[in-house]
């Protein structure tokens, strides 16, 4: 079973909180509300929603000084957050946006405004998850292999160093000593393993 979305309504009035409690009813939301900005913060410490919708004119903490502090958490910083506001003034708006707010919603609040902005929050909150998620998935599997690479280029190393430095050291002290047809047989063997090791080396060169 899908896990439902989380819906934080922080809003002073109680009245309004269940109007918008009834109108995102049918999207089957899982929602809470609080009264203050400040019980909202402290709500964020147990319970991590998918979409807060903010009230902008509260006692204590207004609604843009508590998204401030919303953004300001890590953890949080994705989350998007709606401003309720009575205001549709120029000055108003870029304070709610300045603060982090992704969109606004007017009162009185109109329920089909209401569902489209919560609805678009929420697929945009989802798309995130979504890249974070893949994002994570392709960091490890670049890790895993970075790992293989590394383990594979070591261990080629030494049967590589070791046939340049044989080949080398026949040539430089014991060419007379060693019979012509072992002399003639080094370079078949080396190309041979050469060959073997291609696709190994493909493979590195893929990695980096």
């Amino acid at each position: 079973m899908a896990q439902r979305d989380r819906v934080l309504i922080i809003d002073d009035q109680e009245n309004n909180r269940l109007v918008i409690e009834d109108f995102l009813r049918r999207l089957r939301c899982e929602m809470r509300g609080v009264d203050s900005g400040e019980d909202g913060l402290l709500l964020l410490k147990e319970w991590t929603p998918d979409l807060i919708i903010v009230d902008q004119m509260m006692p204590g903490l207004s609604g843009v000084e508590t998204t401030e502090r919303i953004k300001a958490l890590p953890e949080f910083s994705q989350v998007p957050v709606l401003m309720v506001t009575a205001k549709n003034d120029t000055e108003t708006l870029r304070d709610a946006f300045d603060a982090g707010a992704v969109d606004y919603i007017l009162k009185p609040v109109d329920q089909v405004t209401l569902t489209a902005r919560v609805r678009s929050a929420l697929r945009t909150k989802h798309a995130f998850d979504e890249i974070s998620r893949l994002s994570r998935d392709l960091m490890a599997q670049k890790q895993e292999l970075s790992n293989f690479t590394h383990m594979v280029s070591h261990d080629l190393k030494s049967p590589i160093a070791s046939s340049i430095v044989s080949r080398t050291s026949i040539q430089a002290f014991g060419a007379r000593r060693v019979s012509g047809n072992c002399l003639s047989a080094f370079p078949r063997r080396s190309a041979r393993c050469c060959a073997s090791l291609t696709p190994c080396w493909a493979m590195l060169k893929l990695a980096r």
